[in-house]
């Protein structure tokens, strides 16, 4: 059953992230985050048909089995015409609901709205909200720049989401980025650690060049600015710090036995290992918790884990792995092509931040947000550059038509 509330007036937010923990049947939890989809940033869009998306990311560790709520908070411009004026919701592309803009809902309003589980996805989402409007103007030319019309967005909106986490399976395609804990997407606790990392007492110099390479990609494809990756030396840790985050193992056979029985119980085909001159990397899910990942670093010897921390450190040859077990009998080949970007220290794509194309569809006045990261912890030493790879229709006016690129909402360029 779909149930829409619209109203007048809101209270202070106590918080805009925060999240809920309450036990279900079985070993499952479900749990929930509220998503600060606007970014704390008020948006006014104008115009009489105007899409704003908002896109936001959703763990692809977590499945979505109840509805969720979106709380959207508003106001519109007092002229706007019923009957004319109105506001759709979609999530992902599918629209949810539909309601108009009104006296009742003018100043300070919220529309309580139910998404459906099945329209969200692990990765990036986007909602959308169409916004139509039109005043008592019989003309619809004459309300095409009329800035009497306006929609604010308000920044207090939310979006709540209902989730379980999945039960890993242990499959390396996902590695490394699959090595980001979920609880700290949208969690504030003070502890922020995607993995704890354990290491021999006395590390040898090719077990430290594995450490250093797979925390250094690690880095580069999770992002420390979210959260650590605490290293432990001498393999002991408590369950306590180990539940809810991934966890890494790298060692030789004689250090990875102990975690073969006991609380472990960790199925590593050690003997395997022993005979073969190659180095591995190998996932199993976590003894400590079923959503959380464990990964193995290891070889028989130092000449067979120096081998992985090659490979580590070519970030090309560890993508697109498969299965849980990879194996690494060679060293890495370079398989970087040379392109305008070679001398750049960074680079970032949509493909990157796990959007698709962006498509922009109708009339007017049109938005699209994306954020990317900034790796460097000081000032950005020689700007950067955006490439824009695009076509448009051959139907559009090129007197009537262009595009404006902001970069934290100062204006670029127009073309």
């Amino acid at each position: 059953v779909k149930q829409r509330v619209i109203g007048r007036g809101f209270g202070p937010l106590l918080g805009i992230v925060f999240a809920i923990a309450t036990p279900v049947a079985g070993t499952a939890f479900a749990r929930s985050v509220a998503v600060d989809f606007t970014g704390g940033v008020n948006a006014t869009v104008k115009g009489v048909h105007v899409l704003k998306d908002y896109w936001f990311e959703l763990s692809e560790d977590w499945e979505f089995t109840k509805p969720a709520l979106l709380e959207l908070r508003f106001s519109h411009s007092p002229i706007l015409k019923r009957d004319l004026s109105t506001v759709t919701v979609a999530m992902n592309g599918s629209p949810v609901d539909s309601f108009y803009l009104d006296k009742t809902n003018q100043s300070d309003a919220f529309a309580t709205i139910p998404i459906p589980a099945r329209l969200l996805r692990g990765g990036m989402n986007v909602l959308t909200l169409t916004v139509k409007m039109r005043s008592d103007l019989e003309d619809l030319c004459d309300d095409v720049h009329n800035p009497a019309l306006w929609t604010l967005l308000d920044r207090e909106s939310l979006l709540t989401v209902q989730f379980e986490d999945r039960k890993v399976v242990p499959d390396l395609a996902g590695f490394p980025g699959d090595y980001a804990n979920p609880d700290l997407l949208y969690g504030e606790g003070e502890e922020r650690v995607h993995a704890v990392i354990l290491v021999p007492p006395e590390p040898t110099p090719a077990e430290w060049d594995a450490l250093a390479g797979l925390t250094t990609l690690l880095g580069q494809d999770v992002g420390l600015g979210r959260g650590e990756f605490r290293v432990i030396m001498g393999g002991r840790a408590e369950a306590d710090v180990l539940r809810s985050r991934h966890v890494v193992l790298i060692g030789s056979p004689a250090f990875l036995r102990a975690f073969t029985a006991g609380a472990w119980s960790v199925p590593i085909p050690l003997d395997a290992v022993a005979r073969e001159p190659a180095g591995f990397l190998m996932e199993f899910a976590s003894p400590f918790d079923p959503g959380r990942r464990l990964l193995v670093v290891t070889g028989r010897d130092d000449d067979a884990i120096r081998l992985v921390a090659e490979h580590l450190k070519s970030p090309a040859s560890v993508r697109g792995l498969k299965g849980p077990v990879v194996s690494f009998d060679k060293p890495p080949t370079s398989l970087m092509p040379e392109s305008e970007w070679s001398e750049a220290a960074f680079v970032v794509r949509l493909v990157d931040l796990k959007l698709s194309d962006m498509i922009l569809r109708g009339k007017f006045y049109h938005s699209v947000n994306f954020t990317v990261p900034n790796p460097f912890v000081g000032k950005v030493k020689d700007g950067a550059f955006l490439r824009l790879a695009m076509s448009h229709s051959e139907l559009l006016l090129p007197q009537s038509s262009s595009l404006l690129v902001k970069v934290n909402g100062e204006p670029i360029k127009s073309i």
